[in-house]
């Protein structure tokens, strides 16, 4: 999926592993970093891990560290991975 941003680039994610009903892994790239990190090195990575009864959901972010100001993409992270956890929550129950 590309996204245009205000700065002019655009942000590339990429789906680079899927297993069904464990892990989603998703590359991200924005087409104007300095730095071309390894595909998969700045990720999010879902995991799903069954618990009886209910689902554990863990995601992991990427190193964002291996770019410029990426610490600013890691908190922009951190607040993306906070907000859309609670969605898929609400989905996961409205479905079950």
């Amino acid at each position: 999926m590309i996204w245009d941003l205000p700065n002019g680039g655009q942000s590339i994610t990429k789906i680079i592993r899927a297993v069904v009903q464990k892990e989603l892994k998703i590359a991200v790239h924005v087409s104007n970093w300095e730095v071309k990190p390894n595909e998969g090195d700045v990720a999010y990575n879902y995991h799903l891990k069954d618990k009886g009864d209910s689902t554990l959901l863990r995601i992991e972010i990427g190193d964002f560290s291996l770019i410029r100001d990426g610490k600013m993409y890691y908190d922009a992270s951190v607040e993306f991975a906070s907000h859309s956890k609670q969605i898929i929550k609400k989905l996961s129950e409205n479905l079950g």
